[in-house]
């Protein structure tokens, strides 16, 4: 009778428990949610409509001290405590598809559907070659070009710069502007036009790069 009293108090202690972990897991899930949308993201590359996956800007070098700016957050703003340790907070983050660095080069669909084993040995392997076969006519027309005998120029869209950038804590999380860069070098002589704008005068649509393209010409 005793063990079956101490079995049914046992029982209820481990239901109790249960709720209180699944209460603030959703507590936390909340919060980190809450967080993540005030902080600016970038997307993977102009380009890669494909990919969803989201960066933060360099300000943080590691989870640790997103997870220690995420705490002074809920203590400033919501007097609490985080109701779970960094490991749930790195997950939770991850299951918003959300990283801290964005990819130091850019890879186009078919390198990437070749990782994901989407694509043949054949098709990879051909697709080399004419990547190296177009670098090795760049190097061909940039000798030329720096010779005089032609007018070389290559277009490139640069990273989303993210307006203004400060590391003071009490101004990151204020709303911020994106701004976008398209940069036109010569390969003749070294010298570069860049076209800056923000996004409340333009965003990435095709119209906008063909008239950076048409001014650039027409000067």
């Amino acid at each position: 009778m005793v063990g079956q009293q101490l079995g049914q108090r046992h029982s209820r202690g481990d239901s109790k428990s249960k709720e209180v972990r699944k209460d603030g897991n959703s507590l936390m899930k909340n919060n980190v949610s809450k967080f993540l949308d005030k902080i600016p993201k970038l997307p993977s590359h102009y380009c890669r409509s494909s990919i969803s996956k989201l960066y933060l800007e360099p300000h943080f070098s590691s989870f640790s001290e997103l997870y220690r700016v995420f705490k002074e957050e809920c203590n400033s703003y919501n007097n609490i405590q985080p109701v779970a340790g960094r490991d749930l907070f790195v997950k939770l983050i991850k299951e918003h598809n959300i990283a801290l660095f964005k990819p130091k080069k850019d890879e186009c669909d078919l390198c990437l559907s070749y990782k994901l084993h989407n694509v043949s040995d054949d098709d990879y392997n051909a697709h080399q070659l004419k990547k190296e076969r177009a670098r090795q006519e760049k190097s061909v027309d940039k000798k030329e070009a720096e010779e005089g005998k032609c007018c070389v120029f290559t277009m490139d869209v640069q990273a989303v710069q993210l307006v203004p950038a400060t590391q003071a804590s009490s101004m990151y999380f204020k709303q911020k502007l994106t701004c976008h860069n398209f940069t036109i070098y010569n390969l003749g002589d070294g010298s570069v036009v860049c076209y800056v704008w923000h996004e409340g005068e333009g965003g990435l649509d095709a119209h906008v790069f063909a008239t950076c393209i048409a001014n650039f010409l027409d000067t």
